[in-house]
């Protein structure tokens, strides 16, 4: 006849202490298991937050983007407006002379300086 007890009790020490082992590391595996699976969710989460982020962001420049052409297209009606120019015409915007300010600038050093040194910063000068 068997004894009545606990049915652990009836194993050996050794199986005893093998069965005890493998408790333990199903305890650890489980709760590195459900350390990941908590992990993942709350990346998931971010994940989410940041696309919602991301479609916000999209359609603000977007927006943006046609604010911008409203303004190109107004700043066009109005340059057109202020030339006489009809629709049909193209309008060149020109950069500044960069030239004859540079032109300028030189006239009233070179007033200061003599000739020779003129010469000299035309072709030795860092600038």
């Amino acid at each position: 006849m068997t004894k009545k007890g606990p049915w652990y009790r009836s194993l050996s020490t050794p199986s005893q202490v093998l069965l005890v082992v493998f408790l333990a590391l199903c305890l650890y595996f489980g709760i590195g298991v459900f350390r990941q699976f908590n992990e993942y969710m709350s990346s998931l989460a971010r994940l989410e937050q940041t696309q919602a982020r991301l479609a916000g962001l999209e359609k603000k420049g977007e927006r943006l983007e046609e604010a911008r052409r409203d303004i190109d297209r107004e700043k066009e009606s109005l340059v057109r407006d202020g030339l006489g120019a009809r629709p049909g015409d193209t309008v060149f915007q020109l950069p500044p002379d960069l030239l004859t300010e540079q032109k300028a600038e030189q006239a009233s050093v070179s007033a200061d300086t003599p000739f020779w040194q003129q010469w000299w910063d035309l072709f030795f000068s860092p600038d």
